[in-house]
């Protein structure tokens, strides 16, 4: 064979490859789109363009694949959110400066405060206190188990000025943790 006609070949069989690899790529972007609803695509378009860390505050969190981050530069907060289309419901955690650092005495205290102060206007035991610790921050929470629907923790980080808000669904609330525990 002929050096031309080996190298118009090849040409074709690389126009081939390119025209398949596009239409693979065509059709998984349509049936993803398909698929899944705005705010997946949404999280996947955000993961792809800053990766799968967020910074906030001076820390890092390590983002899961389908949840969607959201500044809010008018607050000085962010927002990690991720919806459940198929099964109902949202997971989110918000986060905010308050422009007031408390050290970790305060912050006990003031948990504490809260706790009975609500648990005197509801049942109970329907708030408790927890901590999550994270690889550089403490998250001091007041827990209110909203039973088969899920839980909301309130929290304070302990020496900066960060309060962070977790709503999750049972089945979700795993994962949210898993974002206060990876905090940097």
């Amino acid at each position: 064979m002929e050096p031309s006609n080996i190298l118009k070949k090849l040409g074709r069989l690389l126009w081939l490859f390119v025209i398949a690899n596009v239409s693979i790529f065509l059709l998984s972007v349509v049936g993803s789109v398909i698929w899944a609803n705005i705010s997946t695509v949404q999280a996947v378009g955000w993961h792809l363009l800053h990766g799968n860390k967020v910074a906030f505050d001076g820390h890092t969190f390590h983002v899961p694949l389908l949840w969607n981050c959201t500044p809010d530069g008018r607050h000085k907060g962010l927002e990690l959110s991720e919806e459940h289309e198929l099964l109902g419901g949202q997971s989110s955690i918000q986060m905010k400066s308050t422009g007031k650092v408390l050290d970790a005495p305060d912050v006990y205290r003031l948990r504490a405060e809260g706790i009975a102060t609500l648990n005197r206007m509801k049942s109970p035991d329907t708030y408790s206190s927890e901590i999550i610790h994270g690889k550089q921050l403490e998250f001091v929470c007041v827990r209110d188990d909203m039973g088969s629907l899920g839980e909301t923790l309130f929290c304070k980080v302990s020496n900066t000025d960060i309060s962070v808000t977790v709503s999750a669904s049972k089945k979700y609330r795993i994962q949210a943790r898993s974002i206060l525990e990876s905090s940097d």
